[in-house]
């Protein structure tokens, strides 16, 4: 009896012993496992990066509800972005589609071939591709899908059609577009025809590359001038196409600066003539030179295929017209008679807009006085004096609007010359603080300009022209002047003007250019008899 209760006890004891190690064999086997999934889920989540890079052939899936399935295939080297992790996959930014974590991994190479962006507008149709249908980034298989797919057109060539899906952009043979469909993809204004500029130096460049930036246009490349051509692409209205013979023609600096895609071609005559059109036909790929003597109003006429105007019978008067002072009704009342309301300068410079006239620089027309060029009949000089009430507000947006050219006679010491710093607007001298007409000195009192002895009228006139940048033009503060200041106005600067109401001609006394002087009841029928 002894012997059994012996037996059972130790039965129990071993029985415990086991189940003890048993337990602790379990817990630790339960503890490692869900130490070797932690880690196992750490891993997945310590080689995730947002952007990888797909280390082999290997497998798109979808994933519903814990059933994968095959969608598709990537490529070795396509670089994929990622957003999400599932298990033991990462889910590839905005697609449906799932790629094994062990199948990506960092970039295989410092700088990856990626496709340069290109400056195209989508065709207003989409492709709808057959199924399977293959994606290609420079000719180059990166995904295979197993379904159909719709996407905006960007490119279409005889052998493969170029789309965007994902903000990224495919070529897919031509034999795998089962058929297209009209969308409004763009509403975007379309490239009819393009200037192509040969640039022959960095002199007198960059008041260029600052008006296209400032219009927002696009820089091209030559392959894209060709698909142009070609009808297979489509090009925003405002592209340039830039050409240079050699690296000295245009600076490293002003490349950077205004990130111009420069054409450098080594035998340009080959391909391309100089002339003076736009192009649009591909036999005959036309030039236009810009060089140091290229003006900025020139290069716009280039920019809108505005042909060069030949003068075959010079100008023989002009009319120089002279401003001062502009307001807005709305904003408050000018009691001056040399004051204009806003809608009446507008009336104006929209009639020499729409009736061609060319309103001229200081130096065009210091220039035509003596006899270096030629000018069209058709051609004003606006005068603006002093640079007070709406000068540096109405005057710049109104010559800006209808892209005219005027010269503000500043009073250097009065106003800052950064208060009209502006493309359509040059600034010449109105004395630096000559503008007086109640001064008075040695018991006589009137203008300025008239009283000062001639020593203190050139350190006033030099420190105008200091203040300004070598003005070349003065005109008399109050239309006052004899024949002593006239003398020393003629050390300083190459014209000057008073008033008159008259044109100007070759003839005129260059120290006496007469203007038409502008009054707040001038009418346009005047304004009208004035330059014409």
């Amino acid at each position: 009896m002894k012997k059994g209760k012996k037996k059972i006890k130790w039965f129990f004891i071993i029985f415990c012993v086991v189940a003890i190690i048993f337990g602790i064999s379990s817990f630790a086997y339960i503890k490692m496992k869900e130490k070797k999934e932690q880690d196992h889920i750490q891993e997945i989540k310590d080689h995730y990066q947002e952007k990888m890079m797909v280390l082999k052939d290997t497998d798109l899936l979808t994933i519903d509800h814990e059933e994968i399935q095959k969608a598709g295939k990537v490529y070795q080297g396509e670089m994929v972005e990622l957003e999400e992790i599932q298990n033991d996959y990462y889910k590839i930014k905005d697609t449906p589609y799932y790629i094994y974590y062990q199948d990506v991994g960092e970039k295989l190479n410092e700088n990856p071939t990626e496709e340069q962006e290109k400056p195209y507008l989508f065709w207003n149709e989409n492709a709808i591709t057959k199924s399977p249908v293959d994606l290609y980034q420079n000719n180059t298989k990166v995904v295979t899908l197993e379904k159909t797919i719709e996407a905006p057109i960007l490119q279409k060539k005889e052998d493969f059609y170029t789309v965007s899906i994902k903000g990224k952009n495919y070529q897919i043979p031509t034999e795998q577009i089962e058929s297209t469909i009209e969308k409004e993809n763009t509403q975007e204004e379309e490239l009819k025809k393009i200037s192509i500029f040969l640039i022959k130096e960095s002199k007198n460049i960059e008041e260029k590359l600052e008006y296209l930036k400032e219009k927002n246009y696009t820089y091209i490349q030559e392959e894209d001038l060709l698909s142009f051509l070609n009808k297979e692409v489509r090009l925003k209205a405002n592209s340039v196409m830039v050409l240079v013979e050699n690296t000295e023609s245009l600076s490293q600096d002003l490349i950077e600066k205004y990130n111009i895609t420069v054409n450098n071609l080594e035998n340009i005559e080959e391909n391309y003539q100089a002339g003076d059109e736009q192009v649009e036909k591909k036999d005959r790929l036309v030039y236009y030179k810009v060089d140091s003597n290229t003006t900025l109003s020139r290069f716009k006429d280039m920019l809108v295929g505005k042909k060069e105007q030949k003068i075959t019978t010079s100008v023989q008067k002009i009319a120089v017209l002279n401003y001062h002072f502009f307001y807005d009704e709305t904003g408050g009342a000018c009691n001056e008679t040399i004051c204009l309301e806003v809608k009446r300068f507008e009336e104006q410079l929209k009639y020499l807009k729409e009736n061609g006239f060319k309103t001229l620089t200081m130096q065009e027309f210091n220039d035509w006085l003596d006899k270096k060029i030629e000018l069209p009949k058709k051609s004003v000089l606006l005068t603006i004096d002093d640079g007070a009430m709406g000068t540096n507000t109405h005057l710049p947006a109104l010559l800006a609007k209808y892209d005219l050219k005027a010269t503000l006679f500043l009073i250097s010491g009065w106003w800052p010359m950064s208060k009209y710093t502006v493309g359509n607007l040059e600034i010449q001298s109105h004395g630096h603080d000559l503008h007086h007409n109640d001064y008075c000195k040695d018991g006589s009192c009137g203008v300025k300009t008239l009283l000062l002895s001639d020593e203190e009228l050139r350190e006033d006139l030099k420190l105008s022209k200091q203040t300004i940048g070598d003005p070349i033009a003065f005109c008399f503060p109050f239309y006052a002047y004899n024949e002593r200041v006239i003398n020393v106005v003629k050390q300083e600067f190459s014209l000057a003007f008073i008033g008159g109401n008259q044109k100007a001609s070759r003839n005129s006394n260059k120290y006496k250019i007469p203007r038409y002087i502008i009054y707040k009841n001038t009418s346009l029928e005047s304004f009208k008899n004035m330059v014409n």
